[in-house]
């Protein structure tokens, strides 16, 4: 009996595994709560239960779940990314001290990531552009971001144009980092995160049918995209159809209901659209679930028209 159920646990953890990697939160979220019931100090299961709360934007539950799993399994390079993934969250919230505070520990943490799994990729990555990025006095160090990407080439060579390109499209260079996200999609073709920030770009060069184009190429391979799904819907929103583009942020939320970027969108396309009512309580839902986020200064703004 203890082994077969055993088996089912493991069963009911790649199950849950699967539906995140098709942003399907929502549909795992019963099997997660029935796992925290039967195995509560599973390490496997409080990092998925943590990652469940990061796609919330609940970072400080997030963290909760992740220090259980880290007494119980120290060691575990996950735990470590994932709370500096917690903490790349808490950077949105309060003042200058507590950002700074949280950025320390965010590095901190996907160090340690890297030091039990020095091949962890998605670590790397997460550190190449924190030393990329960051201030000298925050750790930044361009040095260390260099040995990072020579890194990441010889391990994941599908992020090495992805990562330059983003770069250069910080520095203001967008041509160089089109050509480069283009080359990435020709090389890597079933690399996602070229396909959505070359999109971002043509979107704001307003080269919308590129963009709309590319996403399409997206979702043909992954259907339940939500940032593309997301980004078309952006596209029809700036076209000024109203009816495609709520359709795109509908089906967004369809898929993963806490989705805050898509609900937002959606408030704005109804508004535009004259739905005013249905636009107000969909505003009000970021408010009351997310008033943490980014975006619920924008909402509450929304709210006052």
């Amino acid at each position: 009996m203890g082994y077969a159920q055993s088996m089912d646990v493991e069963r009911a953890i790649a199950q849950v595994d699967s539906l995140f990697k098709t942003y399907r939160y929502s549909a795992a979220e019963p099997i997660l709560d029935s796992l925290l019931g039967l195995r509560p100090d599973h390490p496997r299961v409080l990092i998925q239960a943590a990652i469940l709360e990061l796609s919330r934007f609940q970072p400080d539950a997030a963290m909760a779940f992740l220090e259980k799993a880290m007494e119980r399994d120290p060691h575990n390079a996950e735990v470590y990314f994932r709370l500096g993934n917690a903490y790349s969250l808490k950077i949105n919230q309060g003042g200058f001290f507590s950002k700074m505070k949280s950025a320390r520990k965010m590095k901190a943490y996907w160090e340690k990531a890297l030091k039990y799994d020095p091949d962890y990729v998605d670590a790397m990555v997460a550190l190449y552009n924190y030393y990329q990025m960051a201030p000298s006095i925050a750790g930044g160090n361009k040095e260390k971001a260099a040995t990072l990407l020579a890194r990441i080439r010889q391990l994941a060579p599908e992020y090495e144009y992805y990562l330059l390109a983003t770069r250069s499209h910080r520095e203001k260079n967008d041509d160089q980092a089109i050509k480069m996200l283009q080359q990435s999609i020709q090389k890597f073709p079933q690399f996602k995160p070229a396909y959505l920030t070359l999109a971002f770009i043509w979107m704001q060069q307003e080269k919308l049918d590129e963009a709309e184009a590319l996403l399409t190429r997206l979702l043909a391979f992954d259907t339940q995209n939500i940032h593309a799904l997301d980004e078309l819907g952006e596209i029809y929103l700036q076209k000024a159809d109203y009816a495609a583009a709520c359709y795109y942020f509908r089906k967004a939320l369809d898929i993963h209901p806490y989705y805050v970027q898509a609900r937002f969108h959606l408030g704005v396309c109804l508004k535009r659209n004259g739905n005013v009512e249905e636009a107000r309580k969909t505003f009000q839902f970021i408010l009351d679930h997310f008033p943490k986020h980014p975006l619920a200064k924008r909402a509450k703004s929304e709210l006052k028209y």
